[in-house]
């Protein structure tokens, strides 16, 4: 049986303040194959790590990023609403993130998902994981398909995955045939669905998957991989013993 690869979404969010430096310190601690994170860019152009366009769930502010000096969001408290412990966290700035990664786990795949739909924005991305001399060790993920598109005509060498609408159940994959994986909510993983993507040379990543029964359910549909709020319980479940 091939060995699915686990994602943690967000790092590993399930016990620690989503996108941050103990998020994705934490997904390296337990074991995970991957991680996945989600970039914006500030008002001066800096990147920064975080899945919504504004600050309001995750701070103690209020705000879109993209209205935002890097100064002003840096002085924000990322941590505390998930824990008092984790008072004083920062946003990360997308080349600490980098940094930290190569330093704990330098093999370790990264899913980075684009949330600008800017191919200027793209194109910085590429630059800053060109610095970090990341090749090979990344994919840009983005619901923006056509924004992928367009990077993969620009650096085929490049990895691109594709997250189709989560309205979609039915697929022409011939469609999907540039993408090198998708990423499809779990509802609408099935195996006739996985085969198809295969059948084009396009790997299939299912989201979120938190828990032993679902991580199961994924496997019997053939998926490549995992992403997971709760990595820990899926690596836990898949490489228990066999009995």
């Amino acid at each position: 049986m091939k060995k699915i690869l686990v994602c943690g979404h967000r790092g590993f969010p399930a016990k620690f303040p989503q996108n941050t430096l103990w998020s994705f310190a934490g997904a390296i601690a337990v074991g995970c194959d991957r991680i996945e994170y989600d970039l914006h860019w500030t008002a001066d152009r800096k990147l920064v790590v975080c899945h919504n366009d504004t600050v309001d769930s995750t701070s103690n502010g209020t705000g879109k990023i993209a209205d935002m000096p890097f100064a002003e969001i840096r002085k924000l408290d990322f941590g505390r609403w998930k824990d008092e412990r984790f008072a004083g966290t920062p946003i990360p700035e997308f080349c600490e993130v980098l940094e930290l990664m190569n330093k704990l786990a330098p093999q370790l795949f990264h899913l980075v998902e684009l949330k600008v739909d800017s191919i200027d924005y793209a194109e910085d991305v590429l630059r800053e994981l060109s610095r970090y001399k990341m090749a090979g060790k990344f994919t840009l993920v983005s619901f923006h398909l056509e924004l992928l598109r367009e990077i993969k005509k620009r650096h085929p060498e490049v990895f691109i995955h594709g997250n189709p609408s989560t309205r979609l159940q039915e697929f022409d994959y011939e469609e999907y045939r540039i993408f090198d994986s998708v990423g499809l909510h779990r509802n609408n993983v099935t195996a006739a669905v996985v085969s198809g993507f295969h059948s084009v040379g396009t790997l299939v990543d299912a989201w979120t998957v938190d828990t032993a029964e679902e991580f199961r359910k994924q496997v019997a549909h053939g998926v490549d991989s995992v992403t997971s709020n709760d990595p820990g319980t899926l690596l836990a479940e898949r490489d228990k013993p066999s009995v």
